[in-house]
């Protein structure tokens, strides 16, 4: 790979009734993986969450994607109850208070 790839992407999306932000589309190329690219991202979208004021971040995911969960957590992602969901595919919800 060369020092201009992409390898990996995220999103923050706003949801201002809720009072929150969501991370959504977080990808990492089959390449780069085993190469903490995702903590990267993940602390990178923390630290811009925390310059521009949010307070909460969410996230829905699948427990069958045991490492991405493993991401989440190693970020500080706690789980709580998922009432209700956006995505079909999801089972589980994640949240951070900034």
């Amino acid at each position: 790979m060369s020092n201009d790839s992409v390898v990996g992407c995220c999103a923050l999306i706003n949801h201002p009734e809720k009072d929150c932000h969501e991370l959504a589309k977080m990808a990492v190329s089959p390449k780069a993986q085993g190469q903490h690219v995702g903590l990267q991202l993940g602390r990178a979208l923390i630290a811009y969450a925390r310059e521009h004021g949010v307070r909460r971040i969410f996230l829905e995911g699948n427990t069958r994607m045991a490492p991405s969960i493993h991401l989440y957590r190693k970020l500080g992602f706690r789980e709580i109850p998922l009432d209700g969901h956006t995505y079909e595919r999801c089972d589980i919800l994640m949240e951070m208070i900034l």
